[in-house]
């Protein structure tokens, strides 16, 4: 009786959080910039709506069970967290619906109908793709995530059509991936200046950190480019600077895309000399992230990426490739395979464009939200081909 009463004392008066297990929050990203409030509870209510048959198929899948979840280490939470970045635009939209006002008096009905469609189509990708629109949409994701890093849990990001930008350009400039020893030695910073950094210490940083420390600039070709003048005493602020403009690699467990044309404006995802989506892809690869891309095949604006076929591929490291920016300071997945050690890294990158939605073209493109059940089942029956593909072009026979 004793034992029952000192069990029953500890479970009222001991924190819940003591049996809690840590979580993996969902952040589902807006896919278009429509300034409506009808339009942003819409996209709650779809998130809302969608969220729960995805819980229940990640939970439902023994490979998700045992990588993504990490065998019970893990669980997916029951609470969504949308993300709106309609409201960033209202100005661009306000003039954007006068233009279309004016052509209306002269042009067909047809034409004005297609005209309208396109208009606001090619604006949300055209206006996100802009650095000056993008940064502070990114900066407010961050803030988002900020979140939930603090309460040491792990995200998802899912972004559906011009949201799958916003997907993108986060992770590449917020995550990790950046090891400065190479790229100073590779923008061939001095001597001098170099030996007095490496008395600081080189680290693996962001591109967001590099940029806020005035260390380089993001040119539009996708390279950075290093900012000489004050290189010592920015590169002395960088570890200070890396807390509020870097995302910790531990907390991302992976990105989802979908309805994404992110193939049509980011040609380093076909271009395998594209430097930053390369060291993008690695750093996936080698920190237990995955990508899915996910596409129905109705839909006209979702496009496949293109992928190492052999992952070895991309976590190998060219050691006569002057242009690598990823550190090697990891033990590489092959040998950890070699030697029977090969237990937490499974990262991977997998697109699935090929999916029936038996939808009419014109309505495929926002038919994730409507189609539940089979978004769902895509997307974990993605990552288990993925994680499968990963595993198979890794493992090395004794």
């Amino acid at each position: 009786m004793r034992i029952f009463l000192l069990l029953l004392t500890i479970i009222v008066f001991f924190p819940t959080t003591v049996f809690a297990k840590d979580q993996i929050k969902l952040i589902y990203i807006h896919g278009t910039n429509d300034n409506n409030y009808e339009k942003k509870l819409e996209f709650r209510e779809n998130v809302n709506k969608l969220h729960p048959y995805l819980v229940k198929e990640f939970n439902k899948s023994e490979k998700v069970k045992k990588y993504l979840l990490q065998n019970g280490k893990y669980t997916i939470s029951p609470s969504p967290l949308p993300f709106y970045w309609g409201d960033q635009s209202k100005n661009d939209l306000n003039l954007l619906a006068d233009w279309l006002d004016i052509t209306k008096f002269f042009s067909p009905k047809l034409a004005q109908s297609v005209r309208s469609m396109l208009a606001h189509t090619l604006h949300d990708a055209i206006w996100i793709q802009k650095y000056n629109n993008m940064k502070p949409v990114v900066d407010k994701l961050h803030k988002l995530t900020s979140i939930v890093v603090k309460k040491e849990d792990k995200y998802i990001i899912l972004g559906h059509s011009a949201g799958s930008f916003i997907t993108i350009e986060y992770i590449l400039y917020k995550l990790p991936m950046i090891d400065t020893k190479l790229f100073l030695q590779k923008e061939k910073l001095s001597e001098e200046k170099l030996n007095e950094i490496e008395k600081i210490g080189y680290r693996t940083t962001c591109i967001d950190a590099l940029i806020d420390s005035g260390i380089a600039i993001f040119k539009k070709d996708n390279t950075l480019m290093l900012e000489k003048e004050n290189i010592v005493n920015n590169y002395a602020n960088l570890a200070e600077i890396e807390k509020t403009s870097c995302t910790p690699l531990n907390n991302v467990a992976g990105i989802i895309t979908f309805g994404s044309p992110i193939a049509l404006f980011y040609s380093g995802f076909s271009d395998s000399s594209d430097l930053m989506i390369k060291s993008l892809q690695r750093c996936l690869a080698k920190n237990n992230m995955f990508f899915l891309n996910i596409n129905f095949a109705e839909d006209p604006l979702g496009f496949p990426i293109m992928v190492e076929d052999n992952y070895t591929n991309i976590i190998k490291y060219d050691n006569s490739s002057e242009e690598i920016y990823v550190s090697n300071n990891q033990t590489d997945l092959l040998e950890q395979n070699k030697t029977n050690e090969f237990q937490t890294k499974y990262g991977f990158v997998y697109d699935k464009s090929n999916i029936r939605s038996n939808k009419f073209v014109a309505s495929a493109h926002t038919a994730y939200w409507t189609k539940r059940k089979l978004f769902s089942k895509s997307v974990v029956k993605a990552y288990e081909e993925g994680i499968s593909t990963f595993l198979d072009s890794i493992i090395i026979s004794p």
